[in-house]
């Protein structure tokens, strides 16, 4: 009695090759076999799953027709420009040497402090430094000025910031190096 032939078929997918084999069913033998090349990803057009804020990026979503895999995408937040830069003290200060304080940089309008970067300088940081977040630490005696701007450096704001010892200061450097005055 001969051979048995059924219909072996594997479909393709979109990573997976398939195949269409002829073979017997009682003994295995193979009369043809035709190799079906993977089909790839069929992708969608890019679909706004969340739509970005200016609080928040969004996110937008391709899915193969194929295999419902997907791949995802950031969308940029919104970015509002920074139309003024406010620092909080609002006014010239004194600080005693060695003191640190911070201060606060408040963009105008409201929704633009999400994408604002600030970029805070000083004017003499070996008087008055500053950090990336506003913290400012007197060196020694002397004026600075705080300038506390945009990344582009198109807004900014500024103050003045006058260190000074106070009276304790004062009594220890008198009593450390007063002397020398009186060479």
């Amino acid at each position: 009695e001969g051979h048995k032939l059924i219909n072996d078929i594997k479909n393709a997918t979109c990573l997976d090759d398939g195949y269409r084999d002829i073979k017997c069913s009682k003994c295995g033998f193979v009369q043809s076999h035709i190799v079906t090349k993977a089909t790839g990803h069929d992708w969608s057009e890019w679909k706004v799953i969340k739509e970005p804020t200016y609080r928040s990026v969004g996110v937008e979503r391709q899915t193969c027709r194929g295999c419902g895999i997907y791949k995802e995408r950031e969308i940029p937040m919104i970015v509002v420009p920074v139309e003024k830069i406010i620092i909080t003290p609002g006014e010239d200060f004194k600080i005693y040497c060695k003191k640190t304080d911070r201060l606060q940089a408040t963009v105008v309008p409201d929704e633009a402090m999400f994408s604002a970067k600030i970029v805070w300088e000083s004017s003499n940081p070996k008087v008055v430094s500053v950090s990336d977040d506003g913290t400012i630490k007197a060196l020694r005696r002397g004026t600075a000025t705080i300038t506390a701007k945009t990344e582009d450096g198109k807004v900014s704001d500024s103050i003045n910031v006058t260190v000074e010892y106070s009276t304790i200061q004062w009594i220890i450097v008198y009593i450390l190096f007063g002397w020398i005055w009186y060479l």
